[in-house]
C-alpha cells in the first residue's frame, strides 16, 4: 500500500473496489461443533490485509464501511475484517454489488454471495452443509486459470473508473527505476485478470 491517501480524506468507492480486486479475500468456514456434534458452525467473513507499516488505509476503509475491526498481528501484518452476518449483507454485499470488482477476484465474490445466501437460511441439514462445502470446494485457490479466462471472457470491461485504477495501483502497483546503461523508469501492475475493451 503506498501512501496516496491521508487519514483526513474521504475515500472513493471506486477506490474501495479497485483496493479490494488487489488485496481483499471473500472466505466461508464451516466449522465442526464438538458440543452438538451433529452441528456445523457456519461463517463468512470479508478480508483485508496489510503490513502495519502500511495499515491507515485499513482503518479509512473501517470508516467507510462502518463496521468490522483492525487487527494487528505480531508478524507485522494488519487485517482489517468484517464477519457479522448483518454488515455483510447490509453493507459489504450491496457496496460490490452497486461497484462491482472488474477482476477474476468476482469469480470468489459471486460463491461467497451463494454461500451468504444459504447461510442466511440457518438451517442445519446435511443438505444445506453439503452445498457449503461444494461453495468452498470451488473458491480462492480452486478457481483454476481456464474458470477465469472463460468468465473473463463473458465479462469485458469497456470502461474503468480512475479511482479504481488508483486503489488497485495501491494494492498491486509497482514504480521503480533500473539502472543499467540507461536509467529506465516503469510502472507495473501484477495479479491483473481483466479483458479490456476500448
Amino acid at each position: 500500500m503506498k501512501n496516496n491517501i491521508k487519514m483526513n480524506q474521504k475515500i472513493d468507492p471506486n477506490w474501495i473496489t479497485g483496493f479490494t480486486d488487489a488485496e481483499g479475500n471473500f472466505r466461508l468456514v464451516l466449522t465442526y461443533n464438538k458440543i452438538e456434534k451433529w452441528k456445523y458452525t457456519k461463517r463468512a467473513n470479508f478480508t483485508i490485509s496489510q503490513k502495519s507499516t502500511s495499515n491507515e488505509c485499513l482503518y479509512l476503509i473501517k470508516d467507510f464501511f462502518k463496521c468490522g475491526n483492525v487487527y494487528n498481528k505480531l508478524n507485522g501484518i494488519s487485517t482489517y475484517e468484517v464477519n457479522k452476518l448483518n454488515d455483510l449483507n447490509k453493507k459489504i454485499i450491496p457496496h460490490f454489488n452497486k461497484y462491482p470488482l472488474l477482476t477474476s477476484k468476482k469469480i470468489n465474490f459471486n460463491l461467497w454471495k451463494k454461500g451468504i445466501e444459504i447461510i442466511n437460511k440457518k438451517n442445519h441439514k446435511n443438505k444445506t452443509i453439503n452445498e457449503i462445502l461444494e461453495i468452498i470446494n470451488k473458491m480462492n485457490s480452486k478457481i483454476t486459470f481456464e474458470i477465469k479466462w472463460k468468465f473473463l471472457k463473458l465479462n469485458i470491461v469497456n470502461k474503468i473508473n480512475p479511482n479504481w485504477i488508483t486503489g488497485f495501483t495501491d494494492g498491486n502497483g509497482c514504480f521503480y527505476f533500473k539502472l543499467s546503461k540507461t536509467i529506465l523508469a516503469s510502472y507495473e501492475l501484477t495479479k491483473i485478470h481483466m479483458i479490456i475493451y476500448y
